[in-house]
C-alpha cells in the first residue's frame, strides 16, 4: 500500500505473506533464510526465476548437525527427531536426517507436534526414549525453545539444533546459518535489482556452509566435550 518497489523478507512466514501481497503486482521479493523456496514460494527454476521472486536460501546439510551431535555423543546409538507436524519446508530435511542417521547406524524416535501445548510432552517423551535430542530449523518449535531447553535440561540430555537463535535459548550446540553473511548476500542482490537488473537475471543463491555454536553453560552442566 505505501508503493514500495520493493519486499525484503526474512524467514519463511514473512516470504510467504510478501510474495501473496505482490500477486499482479510489479513489487518484487527478495527472501533471506527459506530453506525450500520451491516448495513454499513456488520458484521452479533457481538458475533464472520467473516472475517477481528471488533470494538467499539457507540449505546447510542436517548431516552436520548429526556429525557434531555424534562428536559430543560417542555413545550415540538413539537420536530423538521433534518437528512440527504443520512446516511442510523441513520434509527434505527429515528425510535427509533419517537417511543419514541410517547410514550411521542410529535409530531415530520421531515424534511430530501440531500445536504449541504438544511440545513439552513431546520433548520429554523424546528425551527419556533417546539418547539426545534433534531439532532442525523450524519456525514453530524456534517460538517455543525455553520449553524444550527445559525439558532437555531436567532429562540430562543434549539438545542439537538448526540455528544459533537456539542455542541462545539453551540448546547445547548447532550448526546454523551465518546471519550476516545471509543480510549481505540479500543486500547485494537488492540493490542489483534496483541498479536495473532482471530477477531472472538474480539466481536464487544457496548458503551450505554454516557456523558451530555451543552454549557453554550447557555444555558445563551437560559435561560434554568435543
Amino acid at each position: 500500500k505505501d508503493g514500495a518497489d520493493m519486499i525484503v523478507a526474512l524467514s519463511t512466514p514473512a516470504a510467504q505473506e510478501a510474495v501473496a501481497a505482490v500477486q499482479n503486482t510489479n513489487i518484487r521479493v527478495v527472501f533471506a533464510g527459506e530453506n525450500n523456496a520451491e516448495t513454499t514460494l513456488g520458484i521452479k527454476n533457481s538458475d533464472r526465476p520467473e516472475g517477481n521472486i528471488t533470494g538467499v536460501a539457507g540449505q546447510i546439510p542436517v548431516s552436520q548437525t548429526i556429525d557434531l551431535a555424534l562428536k559430543g555423543n560417542a555413545g550415540l546409538k538413539k537420536l530423538g527427531l521433534l518437528y512440527s507436524g504443520g512446516e511442510t519446508s523441513v520434509n527434505a530435511v527429515l528425510e535427509e536426517a533419517r537417511s543419514y542417521c541410517n547410514g550411521k547406524g542410529v535409530e531415530i524416535a520421531e515424534k511430530a507436534v501440531n500445536s504449541d501445548g504438544e511440545i513439552p510432552q513431546a520433548a520429554a517423551q523424546l528425551c527419556a526414549e533417546t539418547d539426545a535430542l534433534l531439532t532442525v530449523a523450524d519456525n514453530a518449535l524456534a517460538a517455543a525453545a525455553s520449553k524444550i531447553a527445559e525439558e532437555a535440561k531436567k532429562a540430562k540430555k543434549p539438545w542439537y539444533a538448526g540455528s544459533a537463535s537456539l542455542v541462545q535459548e539453551g540448546a547445547l550446540a548447532a550448526v546454523g546459518l551465518d546471519y550476516s553473511e545471509l543480510g549481505r548476500t540479500a543486500a547485494d542482490m537488492a540493490v542489483g535489482l534496483m541498479a536495473g537488473k532482471q530477477v531472472s537475471q538474480v539466481p536464487v543463491e544457496f548458503l551450505r556452509t554454516g557456523e558451530i555454536y555451543f552454549n557453554q553453560e550447557t555444555q558445563a552442566e551437560l559435561d560434554i566435550t568435543f
